[in-house]
């Protein structure tokens, strides 16, 4: 019973962080749009948010980026070049991210196997 109290607890746990994760891109560009609002014109929005894309995929903060450009693109300028090249770039950006995870897996995840095989062997037990 104990045990399953446990897991239940450790599953809640990281189901929230990833939601929180999940959470944050949005988060990051829905700010940068209502923080353009405060420019008077929508040219100047809208180089205000193509600054904040840039500086974002700098970051490496694809999704968030995207959201902005899409914005860009829906609601103040439909014809924006600028905002069509952030998007590709993101996009490019996001396949080279995967692509660097297939490759390199024990980069983003470590070596647990290796973790927990040392962890046994100093509890005394033989992996």
């Amino acid at each position: 019973m104990r045990k399953r109290t446990l897991f239940a607890a450790f599953m809640c746990l990281m189901i929230s962080i990833g939601v929180i994760g999940c959470m944050s891109s949005a988060y990051i560009s829905q700010r940068r749009i209502v923080k353009s609002k405060e420019y008077t014109t929508a040219d100047e929005q809208v180089r205000y948010l193509l600054s904040e894309a840039n500086t974002l995929i700098k970051m490496e903060e694809y999704d968030a980026s995207i959201n902005i450009a899409q914005y860009i693109l829906q609601d103040l300028d439909a014809n924006s070049v600028e905002a069509k090249e952030i998007i590709k770039t993101a996009k490019a950006g996001i396949e080279e991210f995967e692509l660097y995870q297939l490759i390199h897996p024990h980069y983003y995840f470590g070596d647990t196997a290796g973790v927990w095989k040392h962890k046994w062997w100093e509890l005394g037990y033989d992996w």
